[in-house]
Parts: C-alpha cells; sequence; structure tokens
C-alpha cells in the first residue's frame, strides 16, 4: 500500500512568504514533505491538482499556479518529490498576472498528450488585464468585453469542452454584490469555438443550428453567456443541464450539448467470495 496523503498550496501569509507546496499523512496529519519553489515576493500557491499518470490510483504529477503567475509541475513518481522541469515553471504568464483559481486537466484523446488548463485574475486587488504574449493558445478577457473580467474559479472540462466562469465586478465597489460575468464554453485543446453550439442561447429548449452568431458560413456557435445572476460561481453540470448560482443571490440554469466523448468504464474487478 501507498501511504495516503494530502496535498495542498500555501497561503499568501506564509512564513517564508514564497509558493510552496505542502503534502501531509492524511491519516497522522503529519508534515511529509515541503516542496519549497523558493518565488517569494509575498506569494502563495493556489489549489493543486494531481494525475495519475499510469492509472496504478497514485499521483504521479501535481500542478499549480502561483500569485506571481507561474504554472508549477511536481514530480511525484519518485520516493521524494521535487519540482519538474528543472525547477523551473511549466508556465509563466507573459505579465505575471496571478493564477488564483484551480486548474483543469484533460488528455487530448486525438494525440493522448496531457493538457493543463489554467485561468488568471484575482478577486483581491485591482491589478491591469493581458497583454499578449503566452505559450499556447490564449483569450484575452477584455476583448471584446469590458475591462476589468477575471477568472477566479476552476476551469472544467466536459469531453473537448472547457467552460469557465468569468465574473466583472461592479466598477465602483469591488467588494459590492453585484457585478456580472459570463458562463464561458470554447474548445480546450484548439482555443477556438466549440465543433457544434454549446449553449441553448436562445432558450427554445433544444441545442442546434439556432444558438448561433453570424450568418451564412461565417456562423460560429455562442461561445459566452450571461445568464443574470451577477457575477457567476462555479458552474455544476448534470447530464445535459448546466447550474449555476452568483452574488446576486439568484441561480440559473441552461441546456448545454455535450460533446466529444461520453464516460465510459476504465476498467473492471472481479470480486470472488470464500
Amino acid at each position: 500500500g501507498h501511504t495516503k496523503a494530502v496535498i495542498i498550496g500555501n497561503g499568501i501569509n506564509s512564513a517564508s512568504g514564497h509558493a510552496t507546496l505542502f503534502v501531509y499523512n492524511l491519516a497522522s496529519g503529519a508534515l511529509i514533505q515541503e516542496i519549497d519553489t523558493g518565488v517569494g515576493g509575498d506569494n502563495g500557491l493556489s489549489a493543486p491538482r494531481g494525475w495519475d499518470d499510469n492509472g496504478d490510483g497514485t499521483v504521479d504529477y501535481v500542478y499549480a499556479g502561483d500569485l506571481k503567475g507561474n504554472l508549477w509541475k511536481f514530480n511525484f513518481t519518485a520516493a521524494s518529490a521535487s519540482i519538474a522541469l528543472g525547477g523551473t515553471p511549466l508556465f509563466t504568464a507573459a505579465s505575471g498576472q496571478p493564477i488564483t483559481a484551480g486548474l483543469a486537466l484533460a488528455r487530448d484523446p486525438a494525440t493522448g498528450k496531457r493538457w493543463v488548463f489554467a485561468g488568471t485574475g484575482k478577486f483581491l486587488e485591482e491589478f491591469s488585464e493581458l497583454p499578449n504574449g503566452s505559450m499556447g493558445w490564449y483569450v484575452d478577457l477584455d476583448k471584446p468585453t469590458v475591462a476589468g473580467e477575471r477568472i477566479v474559479s476552476r476551469p472544467q472540462i466536459r469531453g473537448s469542452v472547457l467552460i469557465t466562469a468569468s465574473i466583472i465586478p461592479p466598477t465602483n465597489n469591488s467588494c459590492e454584490a453585484g457585478g456580472s460575468g459570463y458562463i464561458n464554453a470554447i474548445d480546450a485543446f484548439s482555443g477556438t469555438s466549440t465543433g457544434a453550439p454549446y449553449f441553448d442561447a436562445n432558450r427554445d429548449g433544444k441545442v442546434d443550428g439556432n444558438d448561433q452568431l453570424g450568418s451564412g458560413s461565417n456562423q460560429v456557435p455562442v461561445g459566452s453567456i450571461d445568464l443574470g445572476v451577477g457575477m457567476p460561481t462555479l458552474p455544476t453540470i448534470i447530464d445535459k443541464l448546466l447550474v449555476v448560482g452568483g452574488s446576486t443571490g439568484g441561480r440559473a440554469s441552461i441546456t448545454v450539448n455535450p460533446q466529444g466523448g461520453a464516460a465510459q468504464r476504465m476498467s473492471w474487478r472481479e470480486i470472488l467470495g470464500d
């Protein structure tokens, strides 16, 4: 048996001020290992996410973002865990935009490659938004919507679709209830529109070609939708229904179109009696 452990990132006011990953024994609460990235300046890690690469039930790699815009990969395949890639970040945001929300992990069914998804932003203080210059694809949340849009909740993967909730705080006081925001759906592995419409944008009870923008051959699926609940929280997706709450205290739902693969059995085990 493997030791059961809980893995957490540190908060902003850690003793060292560095982004540090702590590994604790789940049964005793004893600290097994402390992995310091060495990046300080009042820094800290967001919620880490584990990946079992070989399917043996044990986490092989852990990913987490920090407040300086670094995305870290930790290697847990050896007896002692360490920072992968020679101790350097897997990715760093162009202008150090903070990663305060958790991450989403997925494997591209076409290539088998592992993908890591993160959104930048924080709801702790004001800061400027996102210039160009990053690895892979990116979406600048300031275009074409209003300034101040940000992601502070964990992205989710459903099949080939990446779903994120973005918020736009009130301009007069960012601590007030209200504001606005969007539920966003995008093709996770290309950064483009989903292959088929995802939201029942026109609210006719079905997701079809009428839930698109543009005309003729230039039509594309609606990729962002404001459900009228203020700043949306992390959405819950149950089969073909997306449900979300928001800062106004309300709740809304919308029919969606799952795509890119259905849930399936990964393995089975036969249990024999005496």
